[in-house]
């Protein structure tokens, strides 16, 4: 088992999925021993109220960029880019882990397993069973549920150099 596989959170239970990503990429980036439990705005006071809580930390992710909710499967994807985002270094992964039960993460993608090619995974959109990932540039397309690579598509030749988020247009063209 690596230590990717390691990434399981810790930590209090579930109540507000709306701000989990804010939260989570704050106690993610935090320093070991460092607590993240308070979110403020810049600029206010001290005493007041926080505006944010810690609902969980997830120990081992490598510079999380982004967080996709999946509503059918009510499973957060977390990319994670390991080195810098700009490398075609063939060392990123993806989390998975379970709204329901944050204490249930996995790896649901990594680099060089069964298949996978990813390189710095950035921003993430979910059209149908297809989970689609931004990687420098490209776009790749795994299986939302079983986390197999689907296709890859290469946006070097439209001038794409460092690609950042995905959306699915009104139309549902991809």
């Amino acid at each position: 088992m690596t230590s990717r596989q390691n990434a399981t959170p810790r930590g209090a239970g579930w109540n507000a999925r709306r701000i989990f990503a804010l939260v989570l990429t704050a106690s993610a980036c935090a320093r070991a021993g460092e607590s993240s439990s308070i979110v403020r705005s810049k600029g206010t006071d001290e005493s007041a109220p926080p505006l944010a809580r810690e609902i969980a930390w997830l120990g081992d992710l490598h510079q999380p960029e982004s967080v996709k909710y999946d509503t059918d499967q009510d499973v957060f994807f977390i990319s994670n880019m390991v080195g810098f985002g700009s490398d075609h270094d063939n060392a990123g992964y993806i989390v998975e882990v379970s709204a329901g039960n944050l204490a249930n993460g996995k790896v649901f993608a990594e680099s060089g397993k069964a298949g996978v090619v990813l390189d710095a995974p950035k921003g993430m959109t979910i059209h149908g069973d297809t989970l689609w990932v931004c990687d420098i540039d490209q776009l790749r397309a795994f299986n939302r549920k079983t986390g197999l690579p689907i296709a890859t598509i290469d946006l070097r030749p439209q001038g794409a150099v460092l690609l950042n988020d995905v959306t699915i247009g009104g139309d549902g063209f991809r």
